[in-house]
Formats: C-alpha cells, sequence, structure tokens
C-alpha cells in the first residue's frame, strides 16, 4: 500500500496518462517535490473527474493488492492486523484509505463509521467496538479528506463537514488515545490545546508510538502540554524492515487481557 507521498507520486502519473502535462500538473509537481502533499492533493484532484478520482482510489488501495504482496510482506501484514485487531481497544479511529483494517474488524464484529456519517454521535455510547474512518476509505462514496481545501472542509469550526470535530472532541474527553503512525499534525493538536485549556489539564492522557529520535525528544515537554505522553522506541538498523517495534508493541497489546 502507497504512503501518502507515493500516493501522491501515483496520482500525479495517473492525471498525466489522462491529461498529458498541463500547468495545473506542473504546478502539482512542484508542490509535491516541495513536500506540500495537500496542496498537490489540490490541483491533480480538479484535473480528475469524480468518477476517475474515486476509481483511482479504489485501485490505489485494493485488497488484492495487499494480498498480491510477497509471502513476507503478507505474513507480516497479517500478524500486525490481526492483533490489532485482537488488542483490547474500545475503538479505532483511522485517517487511512485502505480497506484492510476495514475487512478485519467488520468480519468480527466491529461498527464501521466514516468521518460524515451523522451516525457518529452513537459511536461513544455503544458498547460494541468500532472502526471509524475518518478520510474515508476506498471503495466508499463518503466525503474524502486528501487535499488542504479537504482539511478546511473537515477540521475549521466552521467546516462543511460536521461531524469531525464534535466526534473527536467527545472522544479525547472520554477515552485514552493511542497515537500510532500519527505525525501529530496542527490541527489535531489544536483540538487537544483547546480541551486542555478548557478544562484546566483535567482530560484524559493520551500516549504517541514515536521513533526514539532528538527531534522527537526534543517535543516531550511540548507534547506534554497537550496532555500526551510520548512512548519511545528504538529506530531500527538499516538491515531491520521499517516500524519492527510497532509490531512488537501490537502484538504485546494484542496479549493484554482486561
Amino acid at each position: 500500500m502507497p504512503d501518502w507521498t507515493g500516493l501522491m507520486r501515483n496520482m500525479l502519473e495517473y492525471c498525466h496518462e489522462l491529461n498529458g502535462d498541463t500547468p495545473e500538473l506542473q504546478s502539482s509537481k512542484r508542490n509535491l517535490d516541495a513536500g506540500n502533499l495537500t496542496e498537490a492533493a489540490n490541483d491533480l484532484r480538479d484535473m480528475l473527474h469524480p468518477a476517475e478520482y474515486f476509481e483511482f482510489r479504489k485501485k490505489q488501495f485494493a485488497w488484492q493488492k495487499y494480498s498480491a504482496a510477497p509471502k513476507e510482506i503478507y505474513e507480516r501484514m497479517r500478524l500486525r492486523l490481526q492483533n490489532l485487531e485482537a488488542a483490547p481497544w474500545s475503538g479505532i479511529i483511522t485517517t487511512n484509505f485502505d480497506s484492510l483494517i476495514y475487512n478485519v474488524c467488520g468480519n468480527n464484529g466491529w461498527l464501521i463509521h466514516y468521518g460524515d456519517d451523522s451516525s457518529l454521535g452513537h459511536v461513544l455510547s455503544s458498547k460494541e467496538r468500532f472502526l471509524v474512518y475518518l478520510h474515508t476509505v476506498a471503495g466508499n462514496k463518503s466525503k474524502v479528506v486528501l487535499s488542504s481545501e479537504d482539511y478546511f472542509k473537515a477540521y475549521l469550526n466552521n467546516s462543511e463537514i460536521k461531524t469531525v470535530i464534535p466526534f473527536l472532541k467527545a472522544a479525547m474527553l472520554s477515552h485514552h488515545f493511542v497515537f500510532i503512525g500519527c505525525s501529530m499534525e496542527p490541527r489535531l493538536l489544536d483540538l487537544r490545546k483547546e480541551l486542555y485549556q478548557a478544562f484546566d489539564g483535567e482530560i484524559p492522557v493520551s500516549y504517541a508510538l514515536l521513533p526514539n529520535t532528538q527531534q522527537n525528544r526534543d517535543r516531550e515537554g511540548y507534547l506534554g502540554t497537550f496532555a500526551i505522553r510520548p512512548v519511545f522506541y528504538d529506530v531500527e538498523t538499516v538491515s531491520d524492515p521499517p516500524h519492527m517495534a510497532v509490531d512488537q508493541f501490537l502484538e504485546e497489546t494484542a496479549a493484554l487481557k482486561v
């Protein structure tokens, strides 16, 4: 499955195949090269018909890509998904687009919702475990969050998508979060800051699983002002598969009994 940068590069190639070289394509390429991924997505999305945009996302994150992976990668992902589902979470909130978690959790009776779904209002009071795709999932027609324009519609207080912010606030006030593979971007920290200040710091502590780098260690005190405690893991050697410590964390969490 592509990461966000890989997704944008694939989308750039897809738009080039359909439309050739255009000013919009060149603008997107400049933004992509500069690391402005959401801005790059703006131009690319505008070049595609909605049906083409939907088909592109569906193909990028199809289950078949996972099942066709080399045996070692397939087995590692299978165990990671198995442990993720088996861990004693109340629920999972993801910004991923792929359907891997969807298939595993859906087959085990989890409630599945999307970021623009009004039924999110009932999720936190349910006794069932829940999976929420904040930015939608490939193959679903709910509103996708990919470009900077999409983010504004989802995360600003006067946003077009009315459900995301109230749901995240309610979840942060009622649950301990464990952030895994999360960049701790400003929009997320702004929500934590607002709640932290409103309740004089009396909000549930959350945790962030982060590589043990100097940059992340320097941020430890800063994250503490949002009631977020880092859980550091050692950075692997070049010869190791990436993020093995995350796999170990999920394995140990899945073994917990509550």
